[in-house]
């Protein structure tokens, strides 16, 4: 299978979500939503109502020798509706986690919300956000450390619907080491601690 051919596998994880959508996902209503995770050979594909998300995390180094974390989220509805994402100043991805040290020692962090504003995310024209960690007034990722992003969404809706957060998304990992490797995969049962 060639992995740069995106375009059938995103056909073919559409048709499945459609085929499996849960009576409370045909009727389009985000409350009381029901997250799905596929695991593809192109990553992890998270299905919210009816738009899938694609996460990619990659590890950086700065030049001050502290680590870091490029998040790129690619948004595109498979149920021909228009969603609309809320985005502040920072982007549409809500960053919390916590940084342990070798010794055990753990910080933990949140970003905050600072402006408002929307992008819409339509079939057929998929959207890339990005995002990078550490954001303004958050911790540094040093040597030896290991940092665990918790990443949801500030807010999402479709049409006339109301906007409501996605607390829980995808969760990242990194080890402040060389080559910095991120791994992004389904949030864990111990989220928030």
């Amino acid at each position: 299978m060639d992995l740069d051919a995106g375009d059938d596998l995103d056909a073919e994880i559409a048709a499945l979500s459609k085929a499996t959508a849960t009576p409370a996902q045909s009727k389009n209503e985000l409350s009381g939503r029901e997250v799905v995770y596929r695991v593809t050979p192109l990553g992890l594909v998270i299905e919210v109502g009816g738009i899938h998300f694609r996460p990619v995390a990659k590890g950086f180094r700065d030049s001050r020798g502290h680590y870091g974390v490029d998040l790129t989220l690619t948004a595109e509805s498979f149920d021909d509706r228009q969603y609309w994402l809320s985005k502040p100043q920072e982007g549409p991805l809500s960053i919390a986690g916590r940084i342990e040290g070798p010794a055990g020692k753990r910080q933990r962090f949140a970003d905050e919300r600072r402006g408002d504003g929307e992008e819409v995310v339509r079939s057929g024209a998929p959207r890339q956000f990005k995002q990078r960690w550490p954001g303004k007034g958050q911790p540094k990722l040093r040597p030896g450390e290991t940092l665990t992003l918790e990443v949801g969404l500030w807010g999402v809706h479709a049409d006339d619907e109301r906007e409501r957060p996605v607390r829980r998304l995808f969760e990242v990992k990194l080890v402040g080491a060389q080559p910095p490797q991120a791994v992004v995969s389904p949030p864990t049962l111990d989220w928030g601690s």
